[in-house]
C-alpha cells in the first residue's frame, strides 16, 4: 500500500495518504506502532533505491550542435558519465520570420504584418493584440472614412447611429489619424491582412517590425524602432525579411 501511495500519490497529499493507512491497518487490528514502522521502512526503502538510480544514471545535457567540437563534447561524456544531446541552433531567419503556426495565425497575439493593397501598395506595422483584432481596427477606421464620404457626397450610409461630425473634419481627421485612409482615400481598392512573423515581447517586435520596414517598399510615414546600420545590412544580404507575398 505504501509503495503504491509513493508511485501514484502527489507530494502535497502523501501525508493524508499514509494516515489514511495507519488508521486503515489500526481499525483492522494491527498495532499503531507496529504499522508506524512498516511504513517507516517502505518509505526509507523507497528513498534508497530511488538514490542508487540517480546516482548510477548519467547526467543527461543538452547543448547546441557546433561541428567539431560538439563531438569533442560528446566524447569527453563518456570518461566522465554523462551524455550529450544536441539541438539545432537558431539562424537569423528562424529568430526574424515564424511562418510555422499550428494554431490560427489570425488569432494569435503578438504579430508583425503587413496590410496589402490591391495596386501592389503596402503598410507594415505590430500589434501586441491578434491580427485578426488589429485589422479590425484598421477596417473600423476606413468604414468612418467612407461614411464620411458618403454624407459629404449627399448620400445616406446604412448605420443606425449617424456621425455628428461634419463629414469634411471627419475625413481629415481620419486621413491624419492612418496612413493607411489617406493611401485608402487615393486607392480605394481592398486590403488584405498578411502575418510576417510573430514576436510576443515588445520590444523584439518594434525591432522586427522596423527590420521589415527598411527592406520593403510599403507607404508607412513612420521607419519603426531605430535599428543599427550593421543589422540593416546583414538583414539585406541575408534576404531573411524580403517579402514575396
Amino acid at each position: 500500500m505504501v509503495d503504491r501511495a509513493v508511485s501514484i500519490c502527489d507530494k502535497e497529499y502523501f501525508p493524508q495518504e499514509t494516515e489514511y493507512i495507519k488508521n486503515t491497518l489500526h481499525e483492522n487490528g494491527y498495532p499503531i506502532n507496529f504499522v508506524s514502522s512498516i511504513i517507516r521502512d517502505s518509505l526509507n526503502q523507497t528513498r534508497s533505491n530511488q538514490a542508487t538510480r540517480e546516482s548510477t544514471q548519467p547526467l543527461k545535457i543538452t547543448i547546441p550542435y557546433v561541428q567539431g567540437l560538439g563531438e569533442s563534447i560528446k566524447e569527453l561524456g563518456l570518461g566522465l558519465n554523462f551524455k550529450v544531446f544536441f539541438k539545432s541552433s537558431p539562424n537569423l531567419r528562424s529568430i526574424l520570420r515564424s511562418d510555422k503556426s499550428k494554431a490560427p495565425k489570425e488569432e494569435v497575439p503578438g504579430v508583425v504584418y503587413q496590410i496589402k493593397c490591391c495596386c501592389a501598395a503596402s503598410y507594415i506595422g505590430e500589434t501586441g493584440n491578434s491580427l485578426l483584432h488589429r485589422f479590425g481596427e484598421h477596417m473600423a477606421t476606413v468604414e468612418r472614412y467612407k461614411t464620411a464620404r458618403i454624407r459629404e457626397e449627399g448620400g445616406q450610409p446604412k448605420r443606425e447611429r449617424p456621425q455628428r461630425l461634419d463629414p469634411k473634419k471627419a475625413i481629415e481627421d481620419t486621413i491624419k489619424a492612418s496612413v493607411i485612409i489617406e493611401h485608402y482615400s487615393q486607392c480605394s481598392n481592398d486590403l488584405q491582412p498578411y502575418i510576417l512573423c510573430r514576436e510576443s515581447l515588445f520590444s523584439l517586435r518594434k525591432i522586427k517590425e522596423a527590420l521589415f520596414i527598411k527592406t520593403n517598399r510599403r507607404f508607412n510615414y513612420d521607419k519603426g524602432a531605430e535599428v543599427s546600420d550593421v543589422w540593416s545590412t546583414v538583414i539585406t544580404k541575408a534576404a531573411c525579411c524580403n517579402l514575396h507575398i
